[in-house]
């Protein structure tokens, strides 16, 4: 019988293609794979006990699995070369951390295993660089239409203004009450909390409507928007409108399907400049547009090393040499590639020989075998553990063990009322578009590299 691999999303758009790419060569090395919310981890290992278990990050204490799997953890954060950032979301310095039930970490460079190591909190042989599976797409062969056809391309990393949590549904008071009584991580940090990301945030918005304006609507030309993941898409109709359609929203699955049409890229503080530039894409830095005390107020954990190594701008016309240049082909992809090819290959484990994902399922397939003759136990349903021995509860955990799908649809209904925890985020069985997508997109690279 094939052993089972339980793949635990946390965020569906950022991961869902790089978790169809592990399923696939997971799946052509003899194993069964199942995708699930990471919410509904104790369900779906409840209902399938599986041989295995991949997690988006060591936040979940994973001591009950690891009883009966071997537990995994693929990080879906990459910390974008910020030690500080390392620390923070795998190093256990803004949340505990459950390392000891961890059979591999898989990271994403040398730079992040190097920085674990120093905590003590991870063991050498747990921490292997492979890579990640969402950067797979790098490595297919490059291909530009013609010039022509080109656009110019901005990428957002609105978070706070994200719009995609109506006020009537969030309570944003008692959210900013929260945020300045605790903080949250490295995004918010004393003594300005919430105002200093919301502050950027409107600086960062007052400059693409400007890039935007001078671009699209003064010098007419096509440009294209590719949000956030966490964004709504319905806020930029009103550039769409005010540019007689010269401006559109773009959503692909993987960055590189969209910069194949993309001429020069316009961003700050988005890894989507990390993907145009090895793409082969000028890209251009908004850092020097935006408000010197909205600069201020970022955490240090937000200043990239890459940054400076991209093109910049003081003012609106200069986007418009940039954009005249790169029509032309000469304005190179960064300004410093040299530095720019040593950050990768410490950080991103790239250029790499093999798909990321081909290395973490034969890392996977390899633990497995060698622990074949492990003897297994059946799951047991807990739902008379103490202070949570209610008869609803004991319900709910039961039925979820039976059907953790049902469940799944019940946490994401309940979440769409006030004040209630929104799961609308992570990996949904019934989304059955936004999976296909996924799905035929990581079997169309799988094909290629």
């Amino acid at each position: 019988m094939a052993k089972t691999v339980l793949i635990a999303i946390d965020q569906s758009v950022r991961e869902l293609f790089g978790a169809y790419l592990l399923d696939h060569y997971l799946t052509s090395m003899g194993l069964r794979t199942i995708l699930c919310s990471y919410i509904e981890l104790e369900h779906y290992c409840a209902r399938y006990n599986p041989d295995a278990v991949v997690l988006p990050n060591a936040l979940y204490d994973s001591s009950n699995i690891a009883v009966n799997s071997s537990v995994f953890v693929l990080p879906s954060e990459s910390a974008n070369g910020m030690p500080d950032q390392v620390l923070d979301t795998h190093g256990g310095m803004a949340h505990p951390i459950y390392s000891e039930p961890v059979t591999r970490f898989f990271c994403w460079g040398t730079g992040m295993r190097n920085v674990l190591l120093e905590t003590e909190l991870w063991r050498p042989e747990q921490l292997v660089v492979t890579g990640n599976p969402s950067t797979d797409h790098w490595l297919l062969p490059s291909r530009k239409n013609a010039v022509e056809e080109s656009v110019i391309g901005l990428s957002t990393t609105f978070r706070s203004l994200s719009g995609n949590t109506p006020a009537r549904k969030t309570n944003l008071l008692r959210l900013i009450d929260s945020i300045e009584l605790i903080g949250l991580g490295s995004y918010y940090v004393p003594p300005e909390h919430a105002e200093s990301w919301i502050f950027f945030e409107a600086s960062l918005a007052r400059v693409m409507a400007g890039i935007l304006r001078a671009l699209s609507v003064q010098h007419l030309e096509r440009a294209e928007i590719r949000p956030h993941p966490l964004e709504s898409d319905w806020r930029y109709e009103h550039f769409h409108n005010i540019s007689d359609g010269r401006i559109n929203v773009v959503r692909t699955v993987h960055m590189t399907e969209w910069l194949t049409n993309v001429s020069v890229l316009f961003t700050y503080l988005s890894a989507s400049a990390l993907d145009a530039v090895v793409r082969g894409v000028p890209v251009v830095s908004l850092k020097g547009l935006i408000d010197t005390d909205a600069l201020r107020k970022l955490p240090d954990a937000f200043s990239y090393p890459y940054d400076d190594m991209l093109w910049q701008i003081d003012d609106f016309d200069q986007a418009i040499e940039y954009v005249e240049l790169a029509r032309e082909g000469k304005l190179p992809r960064c300004r410093d590639d040299k530095r720019f090819r040593e950050f990768m290959l410490h950080e991103f484990a790239f250029p790499r020989e093999f798909p990321a994902a081909e290395l973490v399922a034969l890392e996977i397939k390899q633990t497995l075998d060698a622990g074949s003759g492990a003897e297994r136990t059946p799951t047991r349903d807990n739902s008379g553990q103490k202070g949570k021995s209610s008869w609803k509860y004991k319900i709910y955990r039961r039925c979820g063990h039976m059907w953790p799908q049902f469940v799944a649809l019940l946490d994401y209904l309940r979440g769409l009322q006030p004040n209630r925890l929104d799961v609308s985020h992570t990996f949904q069985p019934w989304r059955f578009r936004e999976r296909r997508q996924a799905r035929n997109a990581a079997r169309a690279i799988s094909r290629v590299i």
